[in-house]
């Protein structure tokens, strides 16, 4: 009866520690942490039940930490996977400037839950002609073409 107790938790766990995970990957990749990041961030943790001195430290520790797995997290309940979903648009919708593997980031985690229905509905409204940071050093706007992102650079 006990092992039955402890191995139901367990998915609980890991959804729970791939959310955090995977808001870390998704601020970092995002490659301008803003004080909304933090605020989402610090309230996100918190209600999943993780000590605030645990998240900024591991906010903190995050950036450039090449031992973070980047992999989209897989949700074991689809209520992590859908609140993540909708938590990073939160977070991307809040930047001036989207980076565009920020997009694929959240985007692949919508595939790898089976929400991409879900996210292509949201897609647009979260990117609209917004500005996107490029590896280049222009700005580029995002624009769809069959489902592809297409990152157009533009000239200053």
């Amino acid at each position: 009866m006990e092992t039955q107790k402890v191995n139901s938790a367990v998915p609980e766990i890991l959804d729970k520690s791939n959310y955090l995970r995977g808001l870390l990957v998704l601020i970092g990749k995002s490659r301008n942490i803003c004080e909304q990041d933090v605020k989402i961030f610090l309230e996100e943790g918190s209600s999943l039940g993780y000590e605030k001195e645990f998240c900024q430290t591991a906010l903190k520790e995050s950036i450039g930490n090449r031992y973070l797995e980047k992999e989209p997290p897989r949700f074991f309940n689809v209520k992590f996977a859908y609140n993540f979903i909708l938590k990073g648009i939160d977070i991307l919708g809040a930047k001036k400037i989207i980076h565009p593997e920020a997009v694929r980031f959240l985007e692949s985690v919508a595939i790898e839950n089976d929400f991409v229905d879900e996210w292509k509905s949201k897609k647009r409204s979260l990117l609209g002609s917004r500005r996107f940071e490029s590896k280049l050093t222009h700005p580029v706007y995002f624009v769809e073409a069959s489902n592809n992102y297409v990152f157009r650079t533009i000239s200053m």
